[in-house]
């Protein structure tokens, strides 16, 4: 790519850059995956509903296309949670709900902490899972996952939904 590089600012044109590189640039998960050299990463999903396969099928759809519209994360291990898909979740996504509503209680699956078995004790109330909305998982909870010391730091923000760890918890 240098070399293409090269040639084109020997023309005057601008360099081609990877996209990789550009999302370095507009985000902070990319550097964190970067810096630690993470070459796989992501969550585990977790089924727990098996009552219809048909709605399951199109819940998978569903949910990988509102993650697919926050961005690109490759699959994975290495995270402090994984996920979890119940009749509630699948109901989140296909159920029919009006704009404010969805809004208000985005699509979500929940997110259950890893550890909670060895990290007893450390959050009176904390229950080990929590709702997450899809359209954060990539790009917010994930990074959130991340800065954050220990899961229960983030329940607080899951009011009903975790969307963001932005605003102050209640």
């Amino acid at each position: 790519m240098a070399k293409i590089n090269e040639r084109r600012a020997a023309r005057g044109a601008p360099p081609i850059q990877h996209a990789r590189e550009e999302r370095a640039k507009t985000h902070a998960l990319v550097s964190l995956v970067e810096r630690n050299g993470w070459d796989d990463f992501g969550f585990m999903l977790f089924r727990m509903d098996y009552s219809d396969d048909a709605k399951w099928n199109r819940f998978i759809e569903a949910a990988f296309q509102i993650f697919k519209e926050e961005g690109e994360v490759e699959p994975g291990l290495d995270t402090k949670m994984c996920l979890m898909v119940d009749a509630e979740c699948i109901a989140s996504v296909l159920g029919a709900r009006s704009e404010e509503d969805k809004t208000k209680n985005p699509p979500f699956v929940k997110a259950v902490d890893v550890n909670l078995a060895s990290e007893t004790n450390l959050s009176p109330g904390f229950e080990g899972h929590f709702k997450v909305a899809i359209s954060a998982l990539a790009m917010e909870f994930y990074l959130a996952l991340a800065l954050f010391g220990y899961p229960y730091e983030l329940a607080p923000f899951a009011d009903p939904v975790w969307q963001d760890a932005l605003g102050s918890p209640d």
